[in-house]
């Protein structure tokens, strides 16, 4: 296995939102580069197991073209240490600075153009036995087992799901009359409860909030129309998902959901930007949140009616004990409300 290198994951652009998930190191024995619009310093390459595919610098009208000097730390081979030598400001973790030390976790925001989140990496990920190279989805888009993401741990779960889809397709190969062959190992698998856990790919929430935001656009075209950009992105403040990133509330891909709901209901401007507090949000298990029974879609359809539109008298006439979880059903339903200012 390839060492870890200290390496900046790309987690919002305001310029280039495609390019989220993209990863940018230290080129090979450089220990001082500097970052800023359109320089190509810092190397930025989508990974895909087995190969790396060189990505053109970041571009960005609020951006220095001397943004960033980035030096890989002396006294630790996972830190790196970041010097603000360009106009735009640079907030380590919510906290604005001009030079910091930064770590695997640590949020590096420049207000209005980009967010980096610290990692460590190999620099090459090794190729997959059992993934298909049919079944790679495009960079940083769901695929066939459900799983959104481009980190290491992501694609540790699609070879676990690949290597069980193979398990079962040479089981139901087996003749009745044969006796059933000893696997020499147990075989694995991957069920959606563990492709929507977030602890242990961090990274992964950026891509999640990109997917989760298109796939709201589609499902509720009017209520998120506002945040649209002819291109059909959803506008999000970095400040957001910074927060998002840090939140150990956002642990699973629902609760994401559930955060981004709150923001979109809490945003006034054309920006998704509201952070709402945490004790708003369930924090426990998602079967612990939801009632026991979902109500069913007419008595939805007819709790919005009765409350003329209203999302927040709606769920206390369904009995749900917050208006996100309506907001969940309006989802699963393909039912759409009109917003209310008194929501």
């Amino acid at each position: 296995m390839m060492p870890a290198s200290p390496a900046l994951v790309l987690a919002w652009s305001a310029v280039e939102p495609h390019r989220v998930g993209e990863v940018a190191f230290l080129p090979e024995g450089a220990k001082d580069v500097v970052f800023g619009r359109g320089r190509d310093d810092l190397m930025f390459v989508r990974q895909r197991p087995g190969s790396i595919a060189l990505r053109p610098p970041l571009q960005g009208d609020g951006l220095s073209r001397q943004q960033l000097r980035v030096r890989a730390s002396q006294s630790s081979g996972h830190e790196l240490e970041l010097e603000r030598i360009g106009r735009c400001p640079m907030l380590v973790n919510g906290d604005a600075v001009d030079r910091a030390r930064v770590a695997p976790g640590d949020a590096v925001l420049l207000p209005s153009n980009v967010l980096f989140y610290v990692v460590t990496r190999p620099r090459v990920l090794g190729k997959l036995a059992s993934f298909s190279f049919v079944d790679m989805p495009r960079f940083g888009e769901i695929d066939r087992f459900g799983i959104v993401g481009e980190s290491p741990a992501a694609w540790d779960l699609r070879e676990a799901a690949a290597r069980a889809d193979k398990d079962r397709e040479s089981r139901s190969r087996w003749p009745i009359s044969s006796p059933t062959p000893r696997a020499s190992t147990p075989p694995i698998s991957v069920n959606p409860v563990i492709a929507d856990d977030l602890q242990d790919r961090r990274e992964d929430v950026p891509l999640v909030v990109r997917h989760v935001l298109r796939d709201l656009a589609k499902t509720n075209p009017n209520f998120v129309s506002r945040f649209r950009t002819e291109a059909g992105e959803v506008r999000i403040d970095g400040t957001l998902v910074a927060n998002l990133l840090r939140d150990a509330i956002a642990r699973t891909i629902p609760h994401v959901e559930r955060l981004l709901w709150a923001a979109i209901t809490e945003s006034v401007d054309d920006i998704i930007a509201h952070h709402p507090e945490s004790r708003a949000i369930p924090s426990g298990p998602r079967s612990e949140t939801l009632p026991a029974v979902d109500p069913s879609c007419d008595r939805v359809r007819e709790a919005l009616e009765a409350s003329h539109g209203s999302v927040a008298k709606a769920a206390r006439l369904l009995g749900l004990r917050t208006r996100y979880e309506l907001y969940r059903l309006l989802k699963k339903y393909k039912l759409e409300a009109i917003p209310r200012h008194d929501d």
